[in-house]
């Protein structure tokens, strides 16, 4: 398993030129699965936080790829 915690702070002007600053987290659990040496399938769960002056929506995701050859 695998546990990865981003984060991202930005100020700058809204429309009306009002000083905002944003703050946005994400913590993304997940899991891989080796098929065999070179191919690996991936799942995450990505849990995104916005704080400050952002709105809270809910744009959380169900992540799922898959690399082979690398």
């Amino acid at each position: 398993g695998v546990l990865r915690w981003d984060q991202v702070q930005t100020a700058g002007r809204d429309d009306d030129f009002e000083s905002v600053h944003w703050l946005r987290n994400r913590v993304t659990p997940g899991l891989n699965y080796r098929y065999t040496e070179d191919t690996v399938f991936k799942l995450d769960y990505q849990i995104n936080m916005e704080e400050k002056d952002m709105p809270g929506i809910s744009n959380n995701a169900f992540l799922f790829s898959v690399a082979t050859y690398f």
